[in-house]
């Protein structure tokens, strides 16, 4: 008999949300990587009850269909990282199925109380109290790094090296709260990147993401000068350039709804600047929240 020892056993619930599988995703291959194994991802799929079930904090496979449960099933893993209102009755199960031996990390914020998890792996916009079982951070988890990017090199000279350097990055999230993408926030931030570039020279490259709204992107494209390049977000699209295009890119302009996709961009190195978009009708790009970001860091 082997006296070899059995590596722990990761599960990651993938999300409805782009952002949040960027954040599971990173957050599985550190600790893979500490705990020298790897991690399953399981694709799940809902019925109707999904919602209703998550909301009234029930601990369920019904709201999965039955491909997606047939999928969850013994011999059960050490660690379920899960994240999102509809995968939490899944999440619960599968640590109640294993006689409390699974252990449960929620990113984000929960529905249930967060006493039902081993550990919530949280940032400042959910204002999460203090407890002994949550971890504050000060951005999101996710797998944006140097070195993944310079790997990418070659792919992103192969995509972008046509287009004169350097390459202004120009990520796009969508409408929250305070935050909207509508067509005066559509010419402001073409007349913010068109004087840029003129400071800079180059070229800008966007990248759209699932929540931004098509009617922002074509006003975008409508005021936006030569030279440029942009990408309408595909779900599950192989050829999404958002990884070679932060590879290519000097600098990263982000609007500032999304912490993830605030936070990839931190990850990258290199300096970023935030397009604030409120209500209000302020429109400006701010450099100075990544400036204190590093400073604490």
């Amino acid at each position: 008999m082997s006296n070899q020892a059995v590596k722990p056993r990761i599960w990651v619930l993938a999300s409805y949300r782009a952002g949040e599988n960027s954040q599971l995703n990173g957050l599985a291959e550190v600790l893979a990587q500490r705990l020298q194994t790897g991690f399953e991802i399981k694709q799940v799929a809902y019925t109707v009850l999904a919602n209703l079930l998550a909301l009234t904090r029930r601990i369920s496979l019904k709201g999965l269909t039955p491909a997606a449960r047939s999928e969850l099933a013994a011999p059960w893993p050490d660690i379920v990282i899960s994240a999102g209102l509809k995968n939490e009755p899944a999440a619960r199960y599968i640590r109640r199925a294993s006689g409390g031996r699974t252990r449960c990390v929620v990113i984000g914020r929960t529905w249930a109380s967060r006493a039902a998890f081993d550990l919530l792996v949280t940032t400042p916009q959910y204002r999460v109290p203090e407890e002994p079982w949550v971890q504050h951070n000060l951005l999101t988890q996710h797998g944006v790094r140097p070195e993944r990017l310079a790997a990418l090199r070659d792919q992103a000279k192969a995509r972008f090296g046509h287009l004169p350097q350097p390459h202004i990055g120009v990520l796009l999230g969508g409408n929250s709260g305070p935050y909207v993408l509508g067509p005066a926030n559509a010419r402001a931030l073409a007349d913010q990147l068109q004087a840029l570039r003129q400071r800079l020279g180059g070229s800008v490259l966007v990248s759209s993401s699932s929540r931004t709204p098509d009617a922002f992107v074509d006003r975008l494209c409508e005021r936006l000068e030569q030279p440029a390049f942009v990408y309408r977000y595909r779900q599950q699209d192989p050829a999404n350039p958002y990884l070679e295009l932060m590879a290519s890119a000097s600098v990263l302009v982000v609007t500032g709804d999304s912490v993830a996709m605030l936070s990839e961009a931190a990850g990258t190195g290199k300096p970023v600047l935030v397009f604030e978009r409120m209500d209000t009708g302020e429109n400006i790009l701010k450099p100075e929240i990544f400036r204190r970001i590093r400073e604490k860091a």
